[in-house]
């Protein structure tokens, strides 16, 4: 690093490298892939991965003989995040590596990059690898792959006798949406290990789908609470007739914790979907102007709960919806007539644990593009993740920053502050909006200032 760029924080100053000339960057990126600043690890793996040229490629491979741990973690999860057919041959030769952890991080990369060709590898890892965390793993990469291969695989490693493998199983089962892997968790629900039982009516009752009702009710019969608890949190996902009254029937379980939970599930359903507090969502945060839609920003129950209510009834325009990967939205949505998905982690630096999903550049393109097509007249904008705090409200300000137009950064954080008081918005995907909108800085400074001001978040 340069003593130009001192001004510029040192993580920034390295993801700025993975745009630099290969020639200049890659001798210092792998010489900070090797810091004992996990941060600076993480963003220097990230720009190699950027860059993903094959000179990099076959440095990282040959990094996964590292005599330290952490080079080749990080080796091998930038070799993950590099989309490339190159890049993919070396995930292959590095499921045979001699050290377990490489070759659980290799199989979940082939994984979540859909490989299929990768499929008869991961099952002789199924069936050859002696150790079960590898053997987890390479279930979960099945979960990513799907298809009918993979259903039938997951389906067989559900009687293996570690704890970890059987249970991976049967959250793949559940992260594959297809007509079979419901078939094979619906069968699950009599399987002799509990915790696949107990797993296997959790996957089902997320599905909301009616023809899984009765299989649910079924497992109030079961001979472990905590599988009939289970089986009344998903009844109470799917509020239909069937259901409560199948709620009804648990309210009466031998089971204190059970009865309870019924009970609690019975008087939700009861209620009236809506908060008082969402009565004065006009009144808090009404546009500073005309350019941009009305905006809420809420958390997972919030936006649920003002979707069912008709307080605002044809307002309802459009819906960002954010959340962790493989985690499907409650059909409700579909009330809202536009609406997009996004599927990432609430990160401001990489994490080399494979089940995390970084922001990305294209997720945020896919924010602008859903942004250019709101005409404010016709309703408002609802932006939600789990807390509606962090995620959410970085989405929306990206949103509105586009919306009003340059040099108005500090109103667009003023809109997205009057929707949501307590906004403390993603960094990363901040300094990804402001690269993209070309705003050279300024959206970046405006919410560090707001956030140095505000150091008691």
């Amino acid at each position: 690093m340069n003593n130009e760029s001192s001004s510029i924080p040192l993580a920034r100053q390295i993801r700025l490298l993975a745009k630099s000339p290969p020639e200049k960057s890659l001798a210092i990126l792998f010489e900070t892939l090797h810091s004992e600043d996990q941060a600076i690890s993480a963003w220097s793996a990230w720009s190699l991965a950027q860059i993903g040229t094959e000179t990099v490629i076959d440095k990282l491979f040959n990094l996964l003989s590292h005599s330290e741990a952490s080079p080749r973690i990080w080796a091998i999860w930038s070799l993950g995040q590099i989309h490339q057919a190159y890049a993919i041959e070396k995930l292959m030769l590095a499921l045979e590596h001699q050290d377990s952890e490489i070759r659980s991080r290799a199989a979940v990369s082939l994984g979540k990059q859909k490989v299929s060709a990768a499929l008869p590898f991961l099952e002789k890892l199924l069936v050859e690898d002696s150790d079960y965390s590898v053997r987890g793993q390479a279930a979960i990469a099945l979960g990513f792959l799907g298809g009918d291969k993979a259903i039938e695989l997951l389906q067989r490693i559900l009687d293996d006798p570690e704890i970890y493998v059987h249970t991976q199983a049967t959250y793949s089962l559940g992260a594959i949406k297809d007509p079979k892997a419901t078939e094979a968790l619906i069968k699950a629900l009599t399987h002799h290990y509990p915790d696949v039982r107990r797993l296997a009516v959790s996957m089902l009752g997320e599905r909301e789908l009616e023809d899984v009702v009765e299989p649910i009710i079924h497992t109030l019969n079961d001979s472990q609470y905590f599988v009939r608890l289970k089986a009344v949190e998903a009844l109470g996902r799917m509020a239909t007739k069937a259901a409560i009254k199948g709620l009804k029937i648990a309210a009466h379980d031998s089971d204190e914790y059970v009865r309870e939970e019924a009970n609690k599930q019975l008087e939700q359903l009861k209620r009236k979907l809506n908060f008082s507090y969402l009565q004065s969502f006009s009144s808090h945060s009404k546009p500073l102007l005309t350019e941009i839609p009305l905006l809420g920003i809420f958390s997972d129950l919030e936006v649920k709960n003002y979707v069912y209510s008709s307080a605002f009834g044809k307002s309802r325009k459009y819906l960002i919806s954010i959340n962790n990967p493989g985690l499907a939205p409650p059909i409700t949505y579909q009330l809202i007539p536009e609406q997009l998905r996004l599927e990432f982690h609430d990160l401001e630096t990489p994490k080399h644990d494979l089940s995390y999903r970084l922001p990305s550049e294209e997720d945020i393109l896919k924010v602008i593009d859903f942004a250019s097509k709101i005409i404010p007249i016709q309703g408002d904008l609802l932006v939600h993740c789990c807390r509606g705090i962090t995620r959410s409200s970085a989405v929306a300000l990206t949103v509105i920053t586009y919306l009003l137009g340059e040099d108005r950064e500090t109103e667009a954080l003023d809109v997205v502050l009057a929707a949501c008081p307590q906004a403390l918005p993603n960094l990363w995907i901040v300094e990804l909006a402001d690269n993209i909108l070309n705003r050279k800085g300024k959206l970046i400074d405006v919410v560090e200032n707001y956030r140095n001001r505000n150091q008691s978040f």
